[in-house]
């Protein structure tokens, strides 16, 4: 599933910044119990997964512009605060102060998600026709 990839992707990159003497890596916080033995643990405890309910594609070659839509969306009525809780073993979210709809497959319908895309390829042509005269 995407959590355990994420914790992988995770796991591979502290490993690799470690080599970097400059990198964050060596300023995390050593009181944390995300550290055993001195070594960053990625484990479903020290990384919590889960997922939010929202609006899901209906092909293979959307997603990005479902991410970007989401983004949008959580930028202009974001919550005023999000309560992450793990009940019955599954990861649950509660939140406050922006739509009903947040974290529900009707917070934004498909055809919102296609017409971003409509305006994203709009904007960046005309990017494109400004800079190239």
């Amino acid at each position: 599933n995407i959590t355990k990839n994420l914790r992988v992707y995770l796991k591979h990159e502290w490993h690799r910044n470690l080599k970097n003497p400059e990198s964050i890596c060596h300023r995390f916080d050593q009181g944390t119990t995300a550290l055993v033995g001195g070594t960053r643990e990625f484990t479903p405890k020290t990384i919590l997964g889960g997922k939010l309910q929202c609006p899901r594609q209906n092909n293979f070659c959307d997603c990005g512009v479902f991410v970007l839509k989401f983004l949008e969306m959580f930028m202009d009525d974001p919550p005023n605060s999000v309560d992450v809780k793990i009940v019955n073993h599954k990861f649950t979210v509660e939140h406050t102060g922006s739509s009903e709809k947040f974290n529900t497959r009707a917070w934004f319908k498909p055809e919102d998600a296609a017409k971003l895309r409509k305006s994203l390829r709009t904007q960046l042509c005309q990017v494109f026709f400004d800079q190239n005269p």
